[in-house]
């Protein structure tokens, strides 16, 4: 089947999706909305076997950045009604079904069943679908080969350059971190006393980039067995120091890069080994439960995870307790939901404007970046609610608070961009035919704007500009040098 032909039945489901949520909402009374409720955390859980399957199809893969990214996405923002609909008994203090009323559950789990199908849409749209005898003519291109072996050798150069810039603020941070955890608990590192903004917090900023270090190593590291377990030895060091803190984003991430890369460069994942990495994944995620549970216990120790891990058994279901707490993302699309616009205004593209203003640096011009206070939405959202934890905000929120029911529209857009960055690469054979800039390209915006889907565009702007561009560029012009010297070595 055509790309055209995924398009345009996606494209169906969504019309058809749009006319029943609008006859459920207007039509229906108070009797109804519990039942039509249900039905459309249904057909979410459908919509999200559909944008699988239509993926594979098209694309010929699974396991690969974009379905990572899609799957973190229905997780977050729509993870409690999928739940709901397969039947699954959810902890009553984390169930939204049963804190907010059937009507504002059922705009919300339109809106987002509805914004994750045009996503896809705009995704399958902006797809790209190699020709494999394109594919070969260029890769059997004696140029070509010389190319991509210098932006190997390029690659290599700027991650250990990146590794040896944040390897000392990343230690001293998370050494830092680990002994306010100890003392105080998780909550506690977000205390207002410890925040840094602008070139006061450059220790921060060049930690940030430790895990794209990781990521060009990584993609080296195909044909270097000890540049391979460095990376591997570093990024566990570092996702159990992330756990310890009590984070879960930034170190299920790095996990899941470093898999998908594997499966690329490495090894492809599949026959047993899938079954072997689900099952592993279904423990990891139960896991996730156990991290949540304990981050603001004080002086805790290894022996307290694996205690309540095991004390689970036959008492909670640590998986859909994990899954339930992130499905709780939703959270601040339902509260945009009843404050906008009875309360506040359309922002009508002002978060997405500010989220690209931020491209210009504090250098010390603002106290406070003026994108910090208008396109962090989470933030905002904290403030209006008064209370004293940090909500995030999701893409489907902030796609409503600019745009209400619009913003569907918007949601196309970011699927046809996401659609066409992480379709910029797809497995092959051998790992020289990948453009290792490209590669680093996609896995290093995926490392850093899967969590957005639980926050503000803000993150992927500054993913772009601060990091992903100038690191890739830099691959680029250290290639170019090499290349030169090489042909003024041999005409020498």
């Amino acid at each position: 089947m055509s790309k055209a032909k995924y398009v345009f039945f996606n494209t169906i489901i969504l019309i058809a999706l749009a006319l029943l949520g609008t006859l459920f909402i207007e039509g229906a009374d108070e009797s109804g909305y519990k039942f039509y409720n249900y039905l459309f955390c249904l057909f979410g859980t459908l919509v999200f076997l559909w944008c699988l399957w239509s993926w594979y199809k098209l694309r010929k893969e699974i396991l690969c950045p974009y379905v990572i990214f899609l799957s973190k996405a229905y997780v977050f923002m729509f993870g409690q009604s999928m739940l709901l609909a397969l039947g699954i008994p959810i902890n009553p203090m984390r169930d939204l079904h049963s804190r907010y009323s059937n009507f504002i559950m059922l705009k919300a789990n339109v809106f987002t069943c509805l914004g994750l199908c045009a996503f896809h849409n705009g995704a399958l749209f902006s797809a790209k679908v190699e020709k494999c005898s394109n594919k070969c003519l260029q890769t059997s291109n004696e140029r070509y080969k010389n190319k991509i072996k210098y932006l190997y050798k390029s690659m290599q150069v700027v991650g250990w350059l990146l590794f040896l810039i944040s390897i000392g603020p990343t230690v001293a941070n998370t050494v830092n971190s680990i002994r306010l955890v100890s003392s105080y608990g998780y909550r506690f590192l977000y205390d207002e006393s410890l925040i840094r903004i602008g070139v006061q917090n450059w220790s921060k900023i060049l930690q940030q980039f430790f895990v794209p270090s990781l990521i060009c190593l990584f993609i080296c590291s195909h044909n270097n067995k000890f540049i391979r377990w460095f990376v591997i030895f570093f990024s566990i060091l570092y996702i159990l120091s992330g756990f310890y803190l009590g984070g879960r984003g930034k170190p299920v991430v790095l996990i899941l890069c470093l898999i998908c890369m594997w499966h690329f460069l490495i090894k492809p994942i599949k026959g047993c080994k899938s079954l072997l990495f689900v099952i592993s994944g279904i423990i990891f995620i139960s896991f996730l439960s156990v991290i949540f549970k304990l981050r603001n216990v004080p002086n805790r120790t290894f022996l307290d995870y694996v205690e309540l891990f095991l004390n689970s058994f036959g008492k909670e279901n640590l998986f859909v307790e994990a899954i339930s707490e992130m499905g709780g993302s939703m959270f601040p699309l339902i509260n945009v939901m009843l404050l906008v616009p009875d309360v506040f205004s359309f922002r009508y593209g002002e978060s997405y404007l500010y989220a690209l203003f931020s491209l210009i640096p504090n250098l010390g011009f603002w106290d406070l970046h003026p994108s910090t206070i208008k396109a962090n939405l989470g933030d905002w959202l904290q403030d209006v609610l008064g209370i004293g934890y940090g909500p995030g905000f999701s893409m489907a929120a902030e796609a409503y608070i600019n745009f209400g029911w619009f913003g569907i529209i918007f949601m196309t857009l970011l699927g046809c961009f996401y659609g066409w960055l992480f379709s910029l690469i797809s497995r092959k054979e051998k790992p020289e035919q990948y453009n290792p800039v490209i590669f680093f390209f996609v896995f290093s915006i995926l490392s850093m704007t899967m969590m957005t889907v639980r926050n503000s565009f803000i993150g992927t702007v500054r993913a772009f500009i601060y990091y992903t561009i100038p690191v890739s560029v830099l691959c680029l012009m250290i290639a170019k040098y090499l290349g030169r010297y090489e042909i003024k070595k041999h005409n020498s």
